[in-house]
Parts: structure tokens; sequence; C-alpha cells
């Protein structure tokens, strides 16, 4: 991934300087021993990469060139298909756990026969 400058991380995700140096001192946030940050991290920390205006990122080469970050875009119907089904699932998982004590409840409360 790309790696960018404190500003351009800003930039890129919308948030300002001084959250993105809060989030690096709590440890939600690390940058490279350059002082760059991956836009790994950023996605990782909860950031959203904002698409138009994208800085120049910082690749590491041997040259140390510079080239532009592409855009980032995001499919969302993946992850929307994804929360419903784990929605599903835990209603699935609700419904056994329903029944399960339904039905312990109802074991529990039985008399039990004594062996003579």
């Amino acid at each position: 991934m790309a790696l960018l400058t404190i500003s351009d991380a800003a930039r890129v995700t919308g948030a300002s300087r001084q959250l993105l140096h809060r989030y690096i001192n709590t440890g939600k946030l690390s940058r490279t021993p350059d002082g760059l940050i991956d836009t790994a991290e950023l996605l990782r920390a909860g950031f959203a990469l904002q698409v138009g205006g994208t800085p120049k990122s910082h690749e590491v080469t041997e040259d140390h060139d510079t080239t532009v970050t592409p855009p980032v875009t995001a499919d969302v119907t993946p992850l929307e298909r994804l929360v419903a089904r784990l929605e599903q699932e835990i209603a699935a998982a609700h419904t056994r756990e329903h029944q399960y004590q339904a039905q312990n409840q109802h074991s529990c409360h039985q008399p039990q026969s004594r062996p003579v």
C-alpha cells in the first residue's frame, strides 16, 4: 500500500492532523521509522479513504520515487451481503438458544421418578 505523510493522510481521510497524532500517541495508529503512515494502517484504525484529491504517496524504492496514489473505490455490495448473512446466523443462534433454554426449563420442572 502507499505510504503517506501526516498531512497527506489527513487529506485522504478527512481527519485532522491532530486526530492522527492522537491516534499515533495512543497506539491506535502506527508509523514507519521514516514517520510515514501506510494506508493499510489508516484502514485498520477505522479511517475511510476518500476518493479525489489524492496526494502523492511516498513509495519506498531505492530512488525514493513518489507516485500518485490510485483512487480508492469500495464496492459495498459484498459487505452488505456479508452483514445480512451474519445477521441471519445471529438470529438463528438466538432461536437455538431460546429453544435450548425452554427445553432445559421444561425438563427441570418435571418430577423425576425415583428408583425403588
